[in-house]
């Protein structure tokens, strides 16, 4: 059995479908990280996507704590999840959803015991949390306050976090130490589906990686030693980063990438020594120019103007290869799409794969939505599509890297609790928790 079916079939294992949650006070870890644009959530998948788990779950517990993170501290997308609240009241309208400002201590506890059967808590975006991203080791985060805290008030962790499983965050990490954890239908079978492309021996896998992290670039030699990748193309932030790691000044973008980003562009350049001739870079890319989008090879951008999307010669380059023998996965927009025309050479691959017959398949939020504009755009569907809302998840998966969440969760530490999680296990023909495919 190969390393990622096994990954498939532990997960399986803890599957809540198969567990009697009925009296369990339960938290649920899920990841409802939306895209936000002045301050506003401008996509709401992440959320819709866990609410057929709630349905699931609140019948039966003795109530219900959803706990999730938010962007980043310091980033624009890093909110409160008072609007996340929000869109759950509008897709639950019968429960009573409470919400509180606190992430774990004495408040925090009091609102989870008060917390009556068929009712939902939110606590706040786990990030503002300190012990969140505390530095320390996977068992030292069992100990932190902040697990101490959560794990004195629930019975039972339920872990719906697929698109973080590859974060060693506490919340993530230390709960499964602490108290017996189960994962929900939406990651089992957002899990399937890439074990089932992963099957498909017969195609070849080619990777786009785009998008806003640099820190995606640590999965590409993984996805090309692993064999994974049969095709890798780099656009957005990551596919400037390694055409400055080469030389190119990229007009007023050079210096800025160099100041932000000097450990990316040493990753850059240590891993084009070793794969240069198997990673696409961009060979052109768009510039806002007289109020007008204009495209100039990488060789040629003036020095006063600053790119913000890849070009048309560079979406004909990475989509040359694809036919029906071909899976793509597309990993991140691959330019500012918030900007003026910042959106054509994601739409404008989106087009070339679906002519090409090759299937398709989209991760992360920005990315879906990208699709969805798509649809707007050309008024129809694409014919050989499915998507999944994990960005860095996906990425994980296909590498080889290895993955903290899910490693708390199915290896050692959840075992010291095999004997409640036996005792939890349906002797009937279990209900069903599970999102519809």
């Amino acid at each position: 059995m190969s390393r990622r079916k096994a990954l498939v079939t532990a997960l399986e294992q803890l599957d809540t479908a198969n567990y009697d949650l009925t009296g369990k006070k339960v938290l649920m870890r899920v990841d409802i990280n939306s895209p936000v644009k002045d301050g506003i959530l401008t996509n709401t998948d992440k959320i819709k996507a866990i609410v057929p788990d709630i349905k699931g779950a609140i019948p039966y517990c003795e109530g219900l704590v959803l706990v999730s993170h938010q962007g980043r501290m310091g980033g624009k997308d890093f909110i409160s999840l008072e609007q996340h609240v929000d869109v759950l009241r509008k897709e639950l309208p019968t429960v009573k959803i409470k919400y509180t400002r606190f992430t774990s201590g004495p408040n925090a506890e009091r609102s989870i015991r008060e917390l009556q059967p068929g009712e939902i808590l939110v606590l706040e975006n786990i990030r503002m949390d300190e012990d969140e991203k505390r530095e320390g080791t996977i068992a030292e985060r069992a100990g932190f306050p902040m697990t101490r805290s959560l794990a004195s008030a629930v019975d039972i962790v339920v872990f719906n976090s697929f698109a973080a499983w590859q974060n060693d965050d506490t919340s993530l990490t230390g709960l499964p130490q602490v108290r017996p954890t189960l994962v929900g239908g939406y990651t089992i079978k957002e899990a399937r589906l890439l074990e089932s492309l992963d099957g498909e021996s017969d195609k070849k896998l080619s990777f786009i990686i785009g998008g806003g992290k640099p820190e995606k670039m640590k999965y590409i030699p993984g996805l090309i030693d692993s064999g994974a990748a049969t095709g890798l193309a780099v656009t957005g932030l990551p596919g400037d980063i390694f055409l400055r790691a080469e030389g190119y000044g990229l007009g007023s973008k050079g210096k800025i990438l160099s100041e932000r980003f000097p450990k990316a562009l040493i990753e850059a350049k240590s891993i084009l020594s070793s794969y240069r001739g198997r990673i696409t870079r961009p060979v052109d890319l768009a510039v806002m120019e007289n109020g007008e989008r204009a495209e100039y090879s990488i060789e040629s951008i003036p020095a006063n103007l600053e790119p913000y999307d890849v070009g048309a010669r560079t979406v004909e380059l990475i989509s040359k290869p694809f036919d029906p023998a071909h899976s793509v996965v597309i990993n991140g927009p691959f330019g500012e799409i918030e900007r003026y025309g910042g959106m054509v050479s994601t739409l404008g691959m989106l087009e070339a794969i679906a002519k090409s017959g090759a299937f398709l398949l989209t991760t992360g939020g920005h990315t879906k939505w990208a699709v969805d504009q798509f649809r707007k755009e050309y008024g129809r569907l694409l014919p050989l599509h499915t998507d999944t809302l994990g960005g860095g998840a996906v990425l994980s998966y296909y590498s080889g890297k290895d993955l903290p969440a899910v490693n708390a969760i199915t290896g050692g530490y959840n075992a010291t609790h095999s004997a409640e999680l036996e005792a939890m296990l349906r002797q009937k023909a279990p209900r069903v928790m599970k999102s519809k495919s």
